[in-house]
């Protein structure tokens, strides 16, 4: 599709599947117990950039993931 000829909702269809929500998990200390669980500290958004196999690889601002012990991405 030429850029000159796509529409606004064209190009958004288009780009739409490749923006992932991210969640950002890490461990806590549980007050009077022993141990941690996991918590979410935060949320965010990122771009796909590449696939391959047996990987994606998102962009994100580093704020979204600081900290994480986790992180969790998913389709919008």
């Amino acid at each position: 599709m030429s850029s000159s000829t796509a529409s606004l909702s064209d190009m958004i269809a288009e780009t739409t599947p490749a923006i992932v929500g991210i969640v950002n998990r890490t461990d806590q200390h549980v007050p009077f117990q022993s141990g941690t669980e996991q918590a979410e500290n935060g949320t965010g958004s990122g771009v796909i950039y590449q696939v391959s196999a047996d990987a994606a690889y998102i962009v994100t601002n580093n704020h979204v993931i600081e900290g994480a012990t986790e992180i969790e991405s998913f389709s919008l």
